[in-house]
């Protein structure tokens, strides 16, 4: 919790340089309603594309005494992604922040081209090659001091250059030093949850994951990390 508020009264003072929330105009509300879906729950739109290819990302109001109350998931969105490109993760371009009203928000992004890893492993000829490049990826993202606590292979996209990317990433801290070992773990931990990702990831090719892993934070970090795996 520390962190979250430290964040808000940096927002405050006008200590992140990144985009505010405002209030959306009629033609901008117009263009959500008649957005195409393309993510839904019970409760309604969640994902929306607009007509000009731009999506919207829709978050609803949670309870009162929670984070998000004073410092909200589409403005943690917006944050992160501005913090990702700014330390050479790829992550959308927020290009409008909306105040929806009742504690509701909006985020407005240009997409990321490619596939989820998920997508991608599943027809890939070069599993091994494919694993040990995510692992280099996952090993920079940790030294770099970022937890993904929602990290699994249908949040990370690659692009026909074999580029990743991070998607979906309101849950997140960026911290100023390299992870520690437990957090480390606890990534991995996560994509256990997904029976398929992990017998591809952590079993079939778990030598390759690990031997790419190592290119990014050394053979030591990377033996510790797979424990969790064993």
């Amino acid at each position: 919790m520390a962190w979250i508020a430290a964040l808000a009264i940096a927002h405050r003072s006008g200590g992140l340089p990144t985009i505010q929330p405002s209030v959306p105009c009629a033609a901008d509300r117009q263009s959500i309603e008649q957005g195409k879906v393309i993510e839904a729950d019970g409760l309604g739109a969640k994902v929306v594309e607009l007509a000009d290819g731009s999506f919207v990302k829709l978050f609803r109001a949670r309870g009162l005494f929670t984070s998000n109350s004073f410092y909200p998931l589409a403005q943690r969105f917006a944050d992160n992604c501005f913090f990702l490109n700014q330390r050479g993760i790829t992550a959308p371009t927020v290009l409008a922040l909306w105040d929806m009203g009742a504690g509701a928000a909006a985020v407005r992004y240009r997409p990321l081209p490619g596939q989820t890893l998920r997508q991608a492993h599943t027809g890939t000829a070069d599993a091994a090659g494919l694993a040990r490049a995510f692992g280099a990826f996952m090993a920079q993202v940790h030294e770099q001091g970022i937890y993904f606590r929602s990290m699994h292979l249908g949040n990370v996209l690659i692009d026909e250059q074999q580029r990743f990317a991070l998607i979906d990433v309101a849950d997140m801290r960026l911290l100023p030093s390299p992870l520690r070992a437990s957090l480390r773990q606890r990534n991995l931990k996560h994509i256990h949850r997904y029976s398929e990702d992990a017998q591809w990831l952590l079993a079939s090719e778990a030598g390759a994951f690990r031997a790419g892993y190592a290119t990014q934070a050394g053979h030591g970090p990377a033996e510790r990390l797979m424990l969790t795996s064993a």
